[in-house]
């Protein structure tokens, strides 16, 4: 065989080159049409092509490699584009998911939202004014619940039915009365303060309303004593408001007789 590094002939079954030691090709191979050859032919018997010098060294090793190395590529691609295909789908089924849990719970905290929000009524008790005086009398104004009524009121008939100038004894443990039914009377100014007219005559009753400072009002009825205190059931001459009301305390009376 001809060799492509010394330029000599070997023989057919030499692998390595004598002179150079470098590998030898297996087999030869005409450049024009691919025929196997032999090394000491001057022209291709399949295409008649003039070989000389242009016979082609293709050693195994380097065929191998090549092959080798065009595989590891397409390999390499297969893979690459395998994996990309699997994050993009994973990406994909991650957003159905996302936007599947948002539905749901958008779904599922609408009815607690909405049974969560505040509604706001109003009782009758509710409709009430406050005084501005804190003062724990008789005539401090609160909204709060009635309790049951525990304690009877002594009602007695006052004497006459005319103004009465000396105070009388009206209840054995209160303070000494002014006052009579059939007389005219007003709320105390002082302190300013206004009185509140009940169901009955007690502190347990409930609140219908009440009687400004300064304002008149008629005695209906009584005295009833309950709480320490005498009790007048009275009508307002200015708004008609009719309820029972406390005379005074120990310390002060809230209800005067008009002069």
């Amino acid at each position: 065989m001809l060799c492509p590094h010394c330029g000599q002939v070997h023989p057919i079954n030499a692998r390595f080159c004598p002179n150079t030691g470098q590998p030898l090709q297996e087999k030869s191979l005409c450049p024009e049409c691919g025929n196997e050859i032999q090394a000491d032919w001057t022209r291709c018997v399949n295409c008649g092509c003039e070989l000389k010098e242009r016979i082609p060294v293709i050693l195994p090793r380097q065929a191998r490699s090549k092959r080798q190395v065009s595989w590891k590529g397409l390999t390499c691609s297969i893979v690459a584009v395998i994996i990309l295909v699997g994050i993009g789908t994973t990406l994909w089924l991650m957003r159905d998911l996302l936007v599947a849990r948002i539905v749901d719970r958008v779904v599922t905290e609408s009815p607690q939202m909405a049974s969560d929000t505040p509604v706001l009524t109003v009782t009758p008790t509710q409709i009430l004014l406050s005084p501005i005086s804190p003062a724990i009398t008789e005539q401090t104004v609160s909204i709060t619940q009635h309790p049951s009524y525990t304690e009877t009121p002594t009602v007695t008939r006052s004497p006459t039915a005319i103004a009465i100038t000396t105070p009388w004894r009206a209840c054995p443990d209160a303070r000494l009365s002014q006052l009579s039914a059939g007389m005219q009377a007003y709320v105390s100014n002082d302190p300013l303060i206004p009185n509140r007219a009940r169901e009955f005559p007690s502190t347990d009753a409930a609140i219908w309303g009440w009687i400004d400072p300064g304002e008149k009002v008629e005695i209906l009825d009584g005295p009833a004593c309950s709480n320490g205190w005498v009790w007048w059931k009275v009508r307002s001459l200015e708004t008609g408001l009719t309820g029972w009301t406390s005379e005074g305390d120990q310390d002060a009376y809230w209800l005067l007789p008009l002069p």
